[in-house]
């Protein structure tokens, strides 16, 4: 069984999930889902007003199904973040309603963002941690999580 690596990213800034966003290595690879979501959002064409997206979360077993073009437009969305969750998988494993250390075990990609405090980003792709940590160890404290196995 493949096992996830992750990072906690010390801040809460929103622009973080740009960096995150930006490198992975490829998105449309993946069906990505929000399984939680607060905060305040601003007006987008292309997706839902944040009470709208989360009604959807919490009305549906998968949460809000996001495009590879939607996952992308994410961090223009938001203008801040209090939670959210983001799950990238090749199969519908996790649900909403699946524990936690399966969902870091089994997703391909989990971004966390905890009560407006830290980001953590689990993948069972290494190198994308490793260049998450190196794209953003020079602007924020950036801890190593244990695996997830």
């Amino acid at each position: 069984m493949e096992t996830s690596t992750g990072i906690r990213i010390h801040t809460n800034d929103p622009d973080v999930l740009l960096t995150v966003l930006e490198l992975l290595p490829d998105p449309a690879s993946l069906r990505w889902f929000i399984f939680e979501v607060d905060g305040v959002s601003i007006d987008h064409p292309d997706l839902p007003t944040i009470t709208e997206m989360i009604s959807e979360v919490e009305n549906t077993k998968y949460g809000y199904e996001l495009s590879a073009y939607q996952l992308n437009e994410l961090p223009g969305y938001f203008a801040d973040i209090w939670w959210l969750t983001i799950i990238g998988q090749k199969e519908l494993i996790v649900s909403k309603h699946t524990d936690e250390q399966t969902t870091y075990t089994q997703a391909d990609v989990v971004i966390d963002m905890f009560d407006s405090t830290y980001w953590d980003v689990y993948s069972k792709d290494h190198a994308y941690i490793a260049a998450l940590k190196d794209a953003l160890g020079q602007e924020y404290n950036i801890s190593q999580l244990p695996q997830a196995h």
